[in-house]
């Protein structure tokens, strides 16, 4: 015979294969029929060879094709690529049904064309099978074709195990959307599976989330809940949700993410661990690690955690969360906690971030719990020039916020390490703001704790605290002019507060009266004696200065004199001194501070009445106190 096989250049022609050419396979005259392309001769990646078979199989286009009543099968090993199965290059033609073919035949398949991909539901795209893998080549990459639908997911992997999409390029169709509502047309949604790893993945122009992670909110089929999922250095930009989402499962790892400009629909944030989930699997979220993400631009936060209703507590007995060194450039803000619930336990642990140029301040905290919570440490932040777009709304404005925003509770927050914060401005920062403001914390325990603070180089350094709120200057960042009074008396009090008072700016011999008993346990206030000659002196209203003190106050002149007090159980004990402080009649411009008058009189002395903050000097009689000019 002059050739052992059927020679035909496309699938058409193989489909019109003559009862002749058939009936001399069946007689072995031919062995089979040898395919030289689909569409056209060589727009495959090479010729194959199909051989009659008895496959149960029904006709899928590429592996099996069923002619007069007989099957051809060719038996793909290995990698397939789509071509094989029909999958063709065309504007807004839909390719999802030829390229799950493909999947379903073989599973390990690939993509080095630009194919489309219809958006209209959820179920429009590409359906992956367990065991199967995904790889882009070249220019291999799917779009969205326009729809008004308000949910899609180009590739969903839905109740799978052992998935591999390796390079990826997705493309969404957000700028040809027909219409304005919905917010969940995904790029990748990842639900009720395990082992999955998503490779290198580009995505953009997603109508809801570049990627979402979780179940499915409703599903009572799947009794897989999402557990083991990677996803190594994904570049997001521009899609309208969150570049992505982690709502319910557990041993998620992202590596060096970076996501650019998400806008569109709220959070809008860069990363959103926000669980979620209704009447499926129970929801549950456990060993969240993200390495290295970069976020950029994003109108939300760069990343969210939001721990609502939605988590329950028998569900997660223990919750560790990991974000490592995270930058973040222009978003609204670097870190946005919006609210945690009570009674949740483990750490989420935010490690080395760096946010520059935030619109609004550079980390949000609200509602984070009441009593008892996860544990939130933050360590060696850098923040540099926050509300840039020069917010006037003063909960957001600042580098540090944890405010309450609820009418429910009469105090949020507890559980909260800042550790080593540095704060840096230049031209474009909002010297206008503080470097921490907080408005709300449980003020039984040491709640919020702000520790070493560096850096400060520009711009505001006040602080506005509440009870259960402690700031650790240990490197006296805090020390200089910080008070606008230039009169004799300067009130030291909560909502107000400075680790280091100094009298450098101040009219001369200078009183600073500690007010309130409701400060926390621990908390530490220092005073400086940074001009010489004039004393400065300090008073506690409620006498408790210990040990017990003759008048009730401390005072120095000396330059350099340093005092720390710390409060313990309603009372302010000294904790260290340097240089002499004392309230002994030292010179003749003593200060004395009482709520009686001082008697025997001292010379040329002056007493400050603390019961109405008049201030009274000696008379001339030698018998009495008058009221100063």
């Amino acid at each position: 015979m002059a050739n052992q096989f059927i020679i035909k250049n496309t699938m058409a022609e193989m489909r019109s294969t003559t009862a002749s050419e058939i009936k001399d396979i069946q007689d072995g005259t031919y062995n089979g029929i040898l395919l030289l392309g689909y569409y056209q001769k060589e727009d495959t990646p090479g010729p194959i060879v199909y051989f009659l078979s008895v496959t149960g199989d029904l006709d899928d286009g590429g592996s099996v094709i069923e002619i007069a009543g007989i099957k051809l099968e060719h038996k793909f090993v290995g990698e397939v690529d789509v071509k094989y199965f029909g999958a063709i290059s065309q504007l807004n033609v839909n390719q999802s049904v030829v390229i799950n073919r493909a999947i379903q035949k073989s599973r390990n398949i690939s993509i080095d064309q630009n194919y489309y991909i219809d958006c209209s539901g959820d179920g429009s795209g590409l359906l992956l099978l367990s065991n199967s893998t995904i790889r882009f080549k070249g220019n291999g990459a799917l779009t969205g074709i326009p729809t008004a639908s308000t949910n899609y997911k180009i590739i969903n992997i839905y109740n799978c195990l052992n998935v591999n999409v390796i390079n990826p390029k997705i493309i969404g169709e957000r700028n040809g959307h027909i219409g304005s509502t919905g917010e969940w047309g995904h790029g990748i949604s990842i639900t009720n599976s395990e082992n999955i790893v998503i490779d290198n993945p580009y995505i953009k122009d997603c109508w809801g989330d570049a990627i979402y992670i979780g179940n499915q909110y409703w599903d009572t089929i799947s009794t897989i809940s999402t557990n083991n999922i990677t996803v190594n250095n994904a570049v997001i930009n521009n899609v309208r949700r969150n570049g992505i989402s982690i709502t319910s499962n557990k041993n998620v790892t992202l590596n060096n993410p970076k996501i650019y400009n998400t806008n569109g629909t709220a959070p809008q944030a860069g990363i959103d661990i926000e669980p979620e989930g209704l009447d499926g699997l129970p929801v549950v979220v456990d060993n969240i690690i993200i390495n290295n993400p970069y976020t950029e631009n994003n109108i939300g936060s760069g990343i969210m955690l939001f721990l609502t209703n939605a988590i329950k507590l028998q569900n997660n007995p223990k919750i560790d969360i990991n974000i490592l060194n995270h930058i973040d450039l222009k978003s609204k803000h670097g870190l946005f906690i919006p609210g945690v619930i009570d009674g949740l336990k483990g750490a989420v642990n935010v490690l080395n971030p760096i946010y520059t140029n935030n619109n609004e301040g550079a980390i949000l905290i609200s509602n984070y719990g009441k009593e008892d919570t996860l544990l939130l440490n933050i360590e060696s932040p850098i923040l540099r020039n926050w509300n840039t777009s020069r917010s006037t709304f003063d909960l957001y404005k600042h580098a540090i916020n944890i405010i309450k925003e609820d009418n429910t509770e009469t105090y949020r927050n507890i559980g909260i390490t800042i550790n080593k914060p540095y704060f840096d401005f230049t031209s474009k920062g909002d010297f206008s703001s503080f470097i921490f403001y907080c408005l709300s914390s449980n003020p039984n325990y040491k709640s919020i704790v702000i520790n070493d603070i560096s850096g400060v180089t520009y711009g505001a350094k006040i602080m506005n605290i509440v009870q259960g709120c402690l700031v650790y200057d240990k490197r006296n960042v805090l020390t200089g002019d910080y008070w606008e009074e230039t009169s004799l008396i300067n009130f030291v009090r909560r909502g107000r507060f400075l680790t280091n008072y100094t009298n450098k700016n101040l009219a001369n011999n200078p009183l600073f009266r500690i007010q309130g008993t409701d400060w926390t346990n621990g908390q530490r206030v220092s005073f400086v004696v940074e001009k010489q000659g004039s004393y400065l002196t300090i008073v506690s209203d409620n006498n408790n200065i210990r040990p017990q003190t003759y008048g009730g106050n401390l005072s120095s002149r000396d330059i350099g004199e340093k005092i720390t007090l710390e409060f313990n159980d309603g009372y302010w004990f000294i904790a260290e001194k340097l240089g002499t402080w004392t309230n002994a009649d030292r010179s003749s411009d003593i200060t004395l501070i009482s709520l009686t008058e001082p008697f025997p009189l001292p010379p040329n002395g002056i007493w400050i009445d603390v019961t109405n903050n008049n201030i009274k000097k000696r008379n001339l009689s030698n018998n009495g106190w008058d009221p100063m000019a």
